[in-house]
């Protein structure tokens, strides 16, 4: 005899067809959607760089920020803008954050300080000036021996005449004309001639004697039409009264020159014969234009 199987009972039979009954769907949890933080925008950070003691703006100063992580390390590319004729410069798009402020300007001491940029900010920096220690100038000059060997050092430092020149400061002042570096001299004034030279006059309209390598050629000597700048090694300028000379005892007072001499610059003896010739030379032709 075949059996009959039992019907299910009926809570049973509904759960097994739940899942196919119309509109009855298994729903999923709902998911919310995540939100991250956007980025902080750019600022503008702007300032003015002053004179603490007097004030004024400070140009050409150089400012420098640079970014600052946790760990109070540069932790970017710096950033550096100078200060303009007014004292002022500007970062137009900083972020936000930490930041190293660096500022530096020649004749102050400079500034660092960490400053927070949260937004649009304006800074006043006050430099402290400071002397500025150079390096040393060395000048160096050539001493002749010639004129060592004359006493033209030794008249100089005493003080004995009134202006002297080196043949240095003589080609400073002048290239064509020995009478323009004696312009330079107070008390000195020249007096043109037809010839298109000067006559040298002292105060109250005297002519001092021209001494020439020792020579003394008298007055109304033009010195323009004997010798050129370049050929001077040496010149002094005597004033009557207070001149002591042995070559010269004008009341009025005495133009020194001594010409350069090539056997003199490379040790030789001063008074060569060359030079006695060439002076005994100037002598003959002085006597001939005077009379």
């Amino acid at each position: 005899m075949r059996r009959l199987p039992l019907p299910l009972p009926l809570p049973l039979l509904l759960l097994l067809h739940l899942p196919f009954w119309p509109g009855v769907q298994a729903q999923e949890p709902e998911r919310t959607p995540s939100i991250l933080p956007s980025p902080p925008l750019p600022v503008a950070v702007t300032g003015v760089v002053t004179d603490r003691r007097l004030g004024v703006p400070v140009a050409s100063a150089a400012i420098l920020v640079v970014w600052m992580d946790g760990d109070d390390a540069a932790d970017g590319p710096p950033l550096q803008v100078l200060s303009g004729s007014s004292g002022r410069f500007a970062f137009p798009s900083l972020v936000p954050g930490r930041y190293l402020l660096a500022v530096s300007a020649l004749g102050y001491s400079s500034v660092e300080e960490e400053i927070e940029v949260t937004g649009v900010s304006l800074l006043e920096i006050a430099l402290v000036p400071e002397a500025v220690e150079l390096e040393p100038v060395v000048v160096v000059t050539r001493r002749s021996r010639y004129l060592e060997n004359v006493g033209f050092f030794q008249r100089r430092e005493a003080g004995r005449a009134r202006s002297t020149f080196t043949r240095d400061e003589v080609l400073a002042v002048s290239g064509n004309l020995l009478s323009d570096v004696l312009r330079t001299v107070p008390g000195v004034t020249l007096r043109r001639t037809r010839t298109e030279t000067s006559a040298v006059l002292f105060r109250g309209g005297c002519q001092p004697d021209l001494v020439l390598d020792g020579v003394n050629l008298g007055r109304g000597a033009f010195i323009d039409d004997l010798i050129r700048p370049r050929d001077v090694e040496g010149l002094e300028v005597h004033r009557g009264g207070t001149m002591f000379l042995p070559f010269s005892n004008s009341a009025c007072g005495a133009l020194v020159v001594w010409t350069a001499d090539p056997s003199a610059r490379t040790g030789g003896d001063p008074w060569s014969w060359r030079r006695m010739i060439a002076a005994g030379w100037i002598v003959l032709g002085v006597l001939v234009l005077t009379r």
